[in-house]
């Protein structure tokens, strides 16, 4: 670890941003050194590697310009399909894989915490996090069960939804203030206009999905921020609540037909989140954490299947319009084909859920103001 000391000059420029702290030789120490991935990577000269956000105290990792690879090829999802027991063409929106540039960003260490969030609120009078109308869950989850299963019933879609709903009331704030004992945890059941409220407000923006997926999977073309291999003692996952395996996805729905959905609320609220970077091993190649499961994560982009079939090489920014909002990581509550790297979630931006939270990233082009 080498010291970083910055000039009187310098010192102007990045304390209206943020405040330098230290900087790793390497990248951070993740699972995988740079000099080792697929692509070249390069770091901006005289950038540290980490910083602290001066409005929220988050910390930040940089990111280096480069290429990587995006999406899933096509025997990818078919292995993917088979081993999962997933409906064919599930995950196609993955498809095609291809090779995307992006410049160089800081990213949040960590999810949003509901500390960082509560500074948020009291300071600019924000509502806070609370449950969703029954509208806007019908809306948000019809779509998916539909599309994730050959065969589901119209009681069993209904019954998924109440239950959706009176799960929320753990996540509720009362009086102003987050659950008790959850000030470290992702803060959950913001929509994607509170997520960006907050961003706007710590002078930082949310990130596209391809900034979000190079951060998660690094650039050379691994499954999980870990690699290649579904590890639940990795991330925070349903099969942590369900403590057993879920292999498939037949086997999730069982269990949370018939096992999570008989537990009283008080227990469902006890195995949920926990706090962010509580699995160290399963940070990704860049030392970013929980980028895989705990809770999924608002991206900036609209939401389109068909985008990589058209999006652009370098820094894509996501389709110009749409009715939905990307989520990624997969969460406390998903099984392990939903925490892969390339997985893609959407949600309309008004509603909020239990499983949804976010990070932030910081263009590196906002040191030099």
């Amino acid at each position: 670890m080498a010291a970083f000391f910055v000039s009187d000059t310098m010192k102007k420029r990045l304390s209206s941003i943020i405040i330098v702290i230290f900087v790793f030789g390497s990248c951070g120490g993740g699972n995988q050194q740079v000099e080792q991935e697929r692509f070249p990577q390069r770091y901006p000269k005289g950038l540290p590697k980490k910083i602290i956000a001066k409005k929220d105290k988050a910390e930040m990792i940089l990111i280096p310009a480069g290429e990587f690879l995006m999406g899933s090829t096509q025997q990818e999802i078919r292995d993917a399909e088979v081993k999962w027991g997933l409906k064919e063409g599930l995950l196609a929106p993955e498809t095609p894989q291809h090779t995307v540039y992006v410049d160089a960003f800081y990213i949040d260490k960590y999810e949003v915490t509901n500390a960082q969030y509560k500074r948020f609120v009291d300071e600019t009078g924000y509502r806070v996090p609370t449950v969703p109308a029954k509208e806007e869950v019908i809306a948000a989850l019809k779509s998916e069960l539909e599309k994730e299963t050959e065969k589901i019933s119209d009681s069993q879609i209904n019954a998924t939804i109440q239950e959706h709903i009176r799960t929320l009331s753990p996540w509720a704030w009362k009086d102003g203030t987050y659950p008790p004992g959850k000030a470290n945890h992702p803060v959950v059941l913001v929509n994607w206009y509170d997520a960006q409220a907050y961003a706007n407000w710590a002078g930082k923006r949310l990130p596209t999905e391809a900034e979000w997926e190079k951060a998660a999977r690094g650039a050379d073309g691994r499954f999980y921020p870990w690699g290649d291999n579904w590890d639940a003692t990795r991330c925070n996952s349903a099969e942590r609540i369900a403590l057993k395996a879920l292999p498939t996805l037949q086997a999730s729905l069982e269990w949370f037909y018939d096992e999570w959905q008989t537990l009283p609320p008080f227990e469902r609220a006890k195995n949920t989140t926990v706090p962010v970077g509580s699995y160290r091993q399963g940070r990704s190649p860049y030392s970013v954490h929980d980028m895989a499961g705990n809770a999924f994560e608002w991206c900036a982009d609209w939401y389109d299947e068909d985008y990589y079939s058209y999006s652009p090489r370098r820094n894509p920014h996501g389709p110009k319009n749409g009715s939905a909002r990307v989520l990624r990581g997969g969460s406390w509550n998903y099984p392990g084909f939903k925490l892969r790297s390339t997985y893609r979630n959407r949600h309309a931006p008004q509603v909020g859920g239990s499983p949804n939270g976010f990070r932030c990233v910081l263009d590196v082009s906002l040191l030099n103001r």
